[in-house]
């Protein structure tokens, strides 16, 4: 089982909506996009790169590595927790 540190907003704004819903959400604008449909971590590079097109490549790459697990590694029995 895994355990990931969710940052529930920039100072924390989002904790009591994230423990409420006992769901985890990507907070960025323009990010309108169910992460759950997903098949691999490329398919959301892809997805952020035509949202976010003014944005470096590089950039891009690290956004979606820290939006979570890739929905193959991650399961109903994964635990998280915001600090």
């Amino acid at each position: 089982m895994a355990i990931w540190l969710i940052r529930a907003g920039s100072h924390g704004e989002y904790e009591q909506k994230f423990v409420q819903e006992g769901r985890v959400y990507v907070t960025w604008d323009e990010l309108n996009l169910d992460l759950a449909k997903l098949q691999q971590r490329g398919e959301l590079t892809s997805e952020m790169t035509q949202r976010y097109s003014e944005a470096k490549p590089k950039a891009v790459r690290n956004w979606s590595v820290r939006s979570g697990p890739s929905p193959t590694r991650c399961s109903q029995a994964t635990s998280w927790c915001c600090p």
